[in-house]
């Protein structure tokens, strides 16, 4: 396993990984010696952790407004000490990420244990989902595409999230009374759809408002579903399309899912999908769409999904 960590980075890995551009990083390096990257035999720039976890910090502080001439004169000490100050007073989410991407390059249990203990500390489940992980995932989703992370960082960061997610599942199941309203929540996922975060977080929402939910889990097909599409229901389905289905059949989808579960009742369709857009066609139909999680949520926070009843 220790000779598959990432140990190195080109300076192609550091701009995916910060967003500065590598013309600045090399301008940089040369004004200020900003960095110190060993070179190969072919003169390639290699960076490590250290370098990385810097640039990280510097970007973080000139995002805040910070002048890249002061901040590049900060001894380590200083640096992080007004990382800390900035964070304090911002609470930026940029920097809620970084350690967690830095966990996820290196394989780092212990560093993302270390990371989570200390925001979970500030922060409820809820904020610390949608201000550090949701973000971390988008990113860590964009340097997947990049080649700068494989597929196995991947795998590691979404598990770890998967047992939090468990963890504080199970204590809100235990702390749930049962909605006195009939209508259901019911959660799912389309066949061969494997991103289950979002959803699993869509229900951990659900139980602590104390609501009457259904969880169903991946590959669940729309007939499966027709028990709970009587014409006295007021059911609420909840999915969220990422990979499946695929963009080309995800409107013939919907209009399926319109036909087997919501025509003649009340029922409606929420889903967390960018492959098609909100439109007032689809609400018209029971069908309303969400860019994000975080969207959907909100619109349960703000009783949206309660309103059209």
């Amino acid at each position: 396993m220790m000779n598959n960590i990432k140990f190195h980075f080109t300076i192609a890995d550091l701009e995916n990984l910060s967003g500065v551009k590598i013309p600045t990083i090399r301008m940089w390096e040369k004004r200020y010696n900003l960095l110190s990257p060993q070179r190969t035999d072919t003169n390639i720039r290699l960076y490590d952790i250290s370098d990385l976890r810097k640039l990280l910090n510097i970007v973080y502080l000139t995002n805040a407004g910070h002048k890249i001439s002061k901040v590049a004169g900060y001894t380590p000490v200083e640096l992080n000490t007004k990382v800390k100050e900035s964070y304090q007073k911002k609470n930026s989410e940029a920097l809620l990420v970084n350690d967690f991407i830095i966990s996820s390059l290196t394989f780092d249990n212990n560093l993302f244990h270390k990371t989570y203990n200390a925001l979970i500390e500030k922060y409820s489940f809820s904020d610390l989902f949608v201000k550090a992980f949701i973000p971390l995932l988008e990113r860590i989703g964009i340097l997947w595409q990049t080649s700068t992370l494989t597929p196995a960082n991947e795998h590691f960061i979404s598990y770890h999230i998967l047992r939090k997610l468990y963890t504080n599942i199970d204590i809100a199941e235990k702390l749930s009374r049962r909605s006195k309203q009939d209508r259901l929540f019911i959660l799912y996922l389309p066949h061969n759809e494997i991103h289950e975060l979002g959803l699993l977080y869509t229900y951990y929402e659900l139980l602590m408002r104390e609501m009457n939910v259904v969880y169903l889990g991946q590959s669940v097909e729309i007939k499966e579903m027709k028990c709970f599409a009587n014409k006295d229901s007021q059911n609420i389905f909840i999915s969220n399309f990422t990979v499946s289905p695929e963009s080309r059949k995800t409107e013939d989808y919907l209009l399926s899912a319109q036909q087997d579960l919501l025509q003649d009742t009340n029922n409606k369709f929420f889903v967390s999908c960018s492959k098609v857009e909100a439109s007032s066609q689809y609400e018209e139909q029971g069908i309303h769409i969400f860019n994000r999680i975080p969207d959907l949520i909100e619109a349960l926070d703000n009783q949206v999904i309660l309103e059209q009843f």
